[in-house]
């Protein structure tokens, strides 16, 4: 697969960035480079359809002046001189109607929209495309090329490649070579997000070419023609190309062979967004191979109206006021300060690259860099990145230049590689003109996703093939052809969930201990639903009544955004769920519940004008033992306006995480509750830790009780 070619400069920094890397000892203190911007594709200017010549509207047939009739005079005055009859005024002739020009044939269409190049492969390195070799059909890399071999009559068989990024428009040219006839080949674009849902383009030796679809295995033909022009013959190449199109009433289909447009149908069914694009391939008798090369591909841009990748919680933010951790540093070719509160990186020669970081306190599956960046003048470019500081650090970068060109790659062992590029649309950048730039990047099954947001236009969603996080540190790149400074303002570093287990919520001040020797601190009775008591240095709950419940409520010492509780719990007689409230000190308030059920469940609920509803239920992990007791822990978060978090844990091992509808704002006391599941349910609590926090920050660890 080709790959964007270094250029001297770029070796050059590279050199200097490795030998920086080795020296210094902050691991954050290098300086890679990245790659130059390339030229984006020219989008194509449509051609206006001129406007049509008016028809002439022909003149009147002229009508001649009617000649009078004279009065006749009586008998006998003489007869006056009659008068003369006027001459009739000639009208002129028309003038003949000019000859309408003929509109010019609009040119012949060569794209629907997907002009962004999204690889180029020459099939030189195996292992990106799909292959398999069975009793039917072989796939296999051979001489840079990939090669379908059917091996069985009337077989049809696929190899496919995802791109970078999803797209509501995507192309693939390649060259398809077949090898006899009565068979067929071509390019498809589609989707594996749901059904799979192909469509593929096709040409014959008998120089047919078909449009079709194949959709969970079932091939069907959309249409299909004759070839003018091009002769397709055995084993030399032909050049297809197709492209599907979203559009705002459903999908548009374009073929092209050797250039040529064969086929621009629209449909009213909706497919995509893209994600994938194949090679098609099939064969009425054995033996038939059918040979690809040179693929080419394009995309329309990310799929708009994506905001996050799901970095919602604020973690740190800096106006650099002060220094805050970053790396700093004065060296005979860079400033690296934190000063006139901005972080100022002044390259002192041109041609150099360099930037800085900061370690966070906690690595996470999903990182969100959001800064303001001055660029230094035309030719330098700079941007936020992602940072893992492993064995093997690793570093995604997005950056943009004043002239609109954007990057988004990742620096891997030190050797940049650019994953998109292109041209900022409709967004003017101006050296010395702040520029608000946003990198996120999130750990998937696929490998890690990059979205690169400029202002608020989303340029880049797009996924490497490798997983590289989770990410533990932020940083600010800058580079220029001349001497100059680049300056950063206004950082804010958001996180999703940890990545190890998660432990809390963000609870992380421990208010109150209670082993329960004082029988005062929590209410206590006798109602014929059951009692609250204390013995023995526990707190205990006896239900007598089927579906029964009890709580007693404890204060916090102020309203929270994060509660948590965490007790022993020793259940006695009967069956029945035991935990623990997160609620208002207004009892007319909603308030959650969450804890264990003896019957081997954990359980999240809320309680609404004094009834209690369940929102959901999940079996214990298999960590959790069977036991006479068990430490539980219950966290309650508001995440947002729209939406709370609630989390059990049983005996250390996260089992029920729950994100409601809608939030109680916030929560200034706790209880513990218990609800009968038979005739009578007892349990015992003790050693009962309230903990509070004022943001909620998923973390993967518990708050500390020294």
């Amino acid at each position: 697969m080709r790959r964007p070619s270094m250029t001297r400069r770029d070796r050059t920094l590279l050199a200097t960035s490795l030998a920086l890397l080795l020296a210094a000892s902050v691991p954050l203190a290098v300086a890679p480079v990245a790659a130059q911007s390339p030229s984006a594709s020219a989008e194509p200017t449509p051609t206006v359809a001129p406007t049509p010549t008016p028809t002439p509207t022909a003149s009147p047939t002229p009508r001649p002046s009617p000649t009078p009739t004279p009065t006749p005079s009586a008998s006998p005055t003489p007869s006056p001189t009659p008068t003369p009859a006027p001459t009739p005024t000639p009208t002129a002739s028309p003038t003949p109607s000019p000859t309408p020009t003929p509109s010019p044939t609009p040119p012949p269409l060569t794209s629907l929209g997907a002009d962004r190049e999204a690889f180029n492969d020459d099939f030189s390195v195996p292992g990106i495309w799909s292959t398999v070799d069975d009793d039917v059909t072989s796939m296999l890399y051979e001489d840079d090329s990939l090669v379908i071999t059917h091996k069985q009559d009337a077989t049809s068989r696929t190899s496919t490649r995802r791109p970078a990024q999803a797209s509501p428009g995507m192309r693939l040219d390649v060259d398809v070579a077949i090898g006899a006839d009565v068979s067929s080949g071509g390019p498809m674009c589609g989707t594996t997000a749901g059904p799979t849902d192909y469509a593929f383009g096709a040409v014959t030796t008998g120089d047919q070419w078909f449009l079709g679809r194949l959709r969970d295995n079932v091939v069907s033909v959309i249409a299909s023609g004759m070839l003018e022009g091009t002769d397709v013959t055995i084993d030399t190449p032909v050049r297809v190309a197709i492209e599907c199109s979203m559009t705002d009433t459903g999908e548009r289909l374009a073929m092209w062979v050797d250039g040529q447009l064969v086929a621009d149908l629209s449909s009213e069914e909706t497919h995509g967004p893209y994600d994938h694009v194949g090679a098609y391939a099939d064969a009425a008798t054995a033996g038939s191979a059918i040979r690809f090369d040179n693929a080419t591909a394009f995309d329309a841009g990310p799929v708009p109206g994506l905001t996050t990748l799901g970095a919602g919680t604020e973690f740190f933010s800096d106006d650099f006021a002060t220094d805050q951790g970053w790396f700093i540093t004065d060296d005979e070719t860079t400033r690296i300060a934190v000063e006139d509160g901005t972080l100022g990186i002044t390259l002192k020669e041109g041609g150099n690259a360099r930037w800085t970081g900061l370690r966070l306190a906690e690595a996470s599956n999903v990182m969100r860099f959001d800064i303001d960046a001055l660029l230094s003048a035309d030719g330098g470019s700079a941007g936020p990145m992602c940072i893992t500081t492993g064995e093997a650090p690793d570093v995604a970068f997005g950056v943009v230049d004043p002239d609109g060109e954007w990057t988004v790659g990742r620096i891997i062992l030190d050797s940049p590689r650019v994953i998109a590029r292109g041209q900022l649309d409709g967004l003017d950048i101006e050296a010395g003109t702040p520029v608000r730039m946003a990198l996120e990047c999130a750990v998937t099954d696929e490998g890690d996703r990059m979205a690169f947001w400029i202002g608020d236009q989303l340029v880049a969603d797009v996924t490497s093939t490798e997983q590289h996080g989770p990410y533990e540190a932020v940083g600010a790149y800058a580079d220029s052809s001349v001497s100059a400074t680049t300056r950063f303002d206004d950082a804010v570093v958001s996180i999703g969930d940890p990545a190890g287990p998660l432990a809390s919520l963000g609870a992380d001040t421990v208010w109150l201990e209670d082993s329960f020797d004082d029988p005062t601190a929590w209410s206590t009775g006798k109602v014929k639903q059951g009692r609250v008591e204390y013995g023995k240095g526990v707190l205990r709950i006896a239900l007598r009544l089927p579906d029964a419940s009890l709580w007693t409520w404890r204060s916090l010492e102020e309203a929270v955004l994060v509660v948590r509780a965490e007790g022993t719990l020793r259940p006695g007689d009967g069956t029945g769920e035991a935990g623990f409230l997160c609620g208002a000190s207004d009892p007319a308030e909603p308030f959650y519940y969450g804890g264990l059920d003896t019957r081997g469940e954990a359980v999240v609920g809320i309680s609404v004008d004094g009834v209690m509803t369940e929102l959901a239920r999940a079996p214990l992990p298999a960590e959790v033992q069977p036991a006479a007791k068990h430490r539980v822990a219950v966290e309650c978060a508001v995440t947002g306006p729209d939406a709370d978090r609630v989390a059990v844990w049983v005996d250390g091992v996260l089992a029920l995480d729950h994100l409601t509808t809608g939030s109680l704002f916030g929560f200034d006391r706790s209880a513990i509750y218990a609800i009968n599941g038979s005739r009578r349910f007892d349990v015992a609590f003790d050693d009962v830790v309230l903990s509070g926090g004022m943001a909620y920050r998923p973390s993967s660890t518990t708050p500390s009780t020294e």
